[in-house]
């Protein structure tokens, strides 16, 4: 196969692996932050909503 024809798919496949590594770390974080008490969250900045999910009072509207 010419190299040409190739390296569009590399990097299309390498940029689709960026994508979903970054989310999977993400979600673990947000799993991870999750299980901190109320004061704690406070303390870094992020609150908890009535359904006990996590969010940072600036981002959330």
């Amino acid at each position: 196969m010419n190299a040409k024809r190739v390296e569009p798919i590399v990097d299309v496949l390498s940029g689709m692996a960026g994508r979903i590594l970054a989310s999977s770390s993400r979600r673990r974080t947000g799993r991870q932050i999750a299980r901190f008490s109320t004061r704690r969250l406070e303390d870094l900045g992020f609150a908890r909503d009535w359904d006990g999910s996590v969010y940072r009072p600036s981002d959330h509207r």
